[in-house]
């Protein structure tokens, strides 16, 4: 059943909160930079366009290039956002392995994830600590 299934997972979680925690809200706010920069990005080249005329037949005129501009940013956002969302999840997956590898090897065995990523997080888990002033995440 699920509750069955979820319980190892949900623990998991509850042990690392912390480190979940703070890597999920810097990547909200780097994903939500990226959505923006795509909305914009697609937005000004839509205006541009616009503006020259160049998205109308010769000799027509778009009486309004800001509402172009608002209408493609609006969809540029969604569509980024639906992009996003797919990268998240492969994040998050990326980040659910990691702490699952640390917990399996915490007993000296020689844990899967790249030395980088493994002096990455301990460098911040131990700057972590040291502002709490206290050894472990819960």
């Amino acid at each position: 059943s699920a509750r069955v299934s979820s319980g190892p997972w949900l623990s998991l979680i509850m042990r690392n909160i912390a480190l979940i925690a703070v890597i999920n809200t810097i990547g909200d706010f780097l994903l939500f930079l990226c959505k923006l920069f795509i909305a914009i990005i697609t937005s000004f080249i839509a205006f541009e366009l616009a503006f020259q005329g160049k998205l109308l037949e010769e000799g027509s005129q778009v009486q309004s290039p800001v509402l172009i501009a608002s209408l493609v940013f609006v969809i540029g956002y969604a569509v980024a956002q639906l992009f996003m969302n797919v990268f998240e999840a492969g994040v998050d997956t990326v980040l659910q392995c990691f702490v699952l590898d640390t917990e399996m090897n915490e007993n000296g065995a020689e844990p899967f994830c790249t030395e980088d990523l493994r002096k990455f997080m301990k460098e911040h888990h131990d700057k972590n600590e040291e502002a709490k002033g206290k050894k472990g995440c819960c």
